[in-house]
């Protein structure tokens, strides 16, 4: 059985940061739910910050896996 879209996105260790859309459905809750509570709070959930990038706000993978309990990929050689 394959893996979700946005699961195998943070599985991927070349990959450091998603959007708070990806990050919202990873974590069930509503996308305006994370932008309200990123406004309010810099972060998107207990422990998972934002990173602004002028316009852009991102969610570190790393902080998400964390959050969801996901162990650390291996990077690849």
């Amino acid at each position: 059985m394959a893996l979700p879209k946005d699961v195998e996105l943070i599985m991927d260790a070349s990959v450091f940061t998603v959007s708070v859309d990806v990050a919202a459905r990873l974590l069930g809750i509503a996308k305006t739910t994370a932008h309200h509570h990123y406004t309010k709070t810099g972060h998107i959930a207990s422990g998972v910050p934002v990173i602004r990038v002028g316009d852009r706000v991102l969610v570190p993978t790393i902080a998400l896996r964390a959050a969801l309990y996901i162990p650390e990929p291996k990077a690849g050689l």
